[in-house]
């Protein structure tokens, strides 16, 4: 079956808009230019996805890295890694409308000073104050190589400053965000079809992540429990589901660059009480939580009331983040959890999954569904 694929092409207005906002950070930080360095590992916001945000680009290879060095005004460059014979360039000139850096060391690697030091230097920043989004995760010997190659320049770490730009999400991405979490959810429902007393775990998986890329998702990560004792990670290839076994499965579809996210707990045949109680429990939790959603609340507020409730039912938490917002990394902008005070606004993406365990029994539960958060509330984007 022959189909033409859904193009995500920020190219335009829209890619503006979003360097023009990180300007206007920048200026409120005193910054004369911005070098925003980025881990190629969008999983977490750990400096994963910011360039593919800012100009369209990423790597075909994921784990390598790649930077954008925006000056405060004039055309930003992109900085990459010419990896497999110069595909990379190729691969930048499709997706990207910046200029393109990519220099080799003697040793063949990128050179990240070189590309760093004239793209700055061509912008006409000299000296001042540069900001690094990215640089506590940037290795220790090209961080000191800066500070040598730029002397007389003040790196400021502003880590996280892309992703503070972008909880709220436009228009434009509000497809690609729907779609990711429809993909989701059809994995999901493939996944527990299929997981049943004598199929394999990564069976179930294998049906779960074709469903997903013949959905048009570009990426999967997953992350699952089952049996005694119940472990939460990737698959195992040596486990086998069982009668009373408590499955529970977290999808991750990436769809053009924006993650959806669905988690369900699957009850197989009969089980122990302890097992329907805290899967009741997880549910319960949820729907409280889910309840309060609005514009302004916090993830400290959600996640006490997901707390009390499961107290109230007779669990306790079991050291898991009740939730996050969701872009293009799995957890980004907040958390739903104590540590975390921050408001959260109108048009943001997140999920809330309240999640129990009792590694030792076998029992656990996890329940969540990605919405938007609007004026009247949540909005469900997938739902049984």
């Amino acid at each position: 079956m022959t189909r033409e694929p859904e193009k995500a092409d920020f190219s335009g207005t829209e890619l503006a808009q979003r360097i023009n906002r990180i300007r206007r950070l920048m200026e409120e930080r005193r910054l004369d230019a911005l070098v925003v360095y980025d881990t190629g590992v969008p999983l977490t916001r750990r400096g994963g996805a910011t360039v593919r945000y800012l100009t369209n680009f990423f790597n075909l290879a994921a784990g390598n890295p790649s930077a954008v060095v925006i000056p405060s005004t004039g055309e930003p460059v992109l900085c990459i890694g010419p990896h497999f014979s110069g595909c990379q360039f190729t691969w930048a000139g499709l997706l990207s409308p910046f200029a393109v850096k990519g220099h080799v060391t003697d040793e063949l690697r990128p050179d990240w000073l070189r590309d760093f030091a004239e793209a700055l230097s061509e912008s006409g920043v000299r000296g001042g104050r540069v900001g690094i989004d990215g640089m506590r995760y940037m290795p220790a010997a090209l961080l000191e190589g800066l500070r040598r190659k730029l002397e007389g320049t003040e790196l400021v770490d502003v880590t996280g400053l892309v992703y503070e730009s972008q909880i709220v999400r436009s228009k434009a991405e509000e497809p690609f965000i729907r779609k990711a979490a429809q993909i989701s959810k059809l994995a999901m429902d493939a996944f527990l079809e299929a997981a049943r007393p004598g199929v394999g775990q990564a069976e179930a998986v294998a049906i779960g992540e074709h469903t997903a890329y013949m959905a048009g998702a570009e990426d999967m990560v997953l992350f699952m429990g089952a049996g005694v004792p119940w472990l939460w990670g990737h698959k195992r290839t040596d486990l086998v589901f069982k009668e009373g076994d408590a499955v529970a499965l977290e999808v991750n579809a990436r769809y053009h660059g924006y993650f959806g996210q669905v988690c369900r707990t699957e009850l197989l045949g009969k089980v122990s009480a302890e097992k329907q109680q805290m899967h009741d429990a997880a549910r319960a939790a949820h729907d409280k939580m889910l309840s309060m959603v609005k514009p302004g609340i916090t993830g400290q507020a959600l996640f006490r009331a997901g707390v009390a409730e499961v107290r109230r039912r007779g669990f306790d938490y079991s050291g898991v983040r009740y939730g996050h917002g969701l872009g293009m990394t799995i957890a980004e902008g907040f958390d739903v959890a104590e540590e975390d005070t921050t408001p959260i606004p109108e048009g943001a993406y997140m999920v809330i999954h309240p999640m129990l365990i009792r590694s030792e029994t076998g029992a656990a539960s996890i329940h969540g569904d990605q919405f938007l958060v609007t004026a009247n509330g949540p909005e469900l984007l997938s739902k049984d």
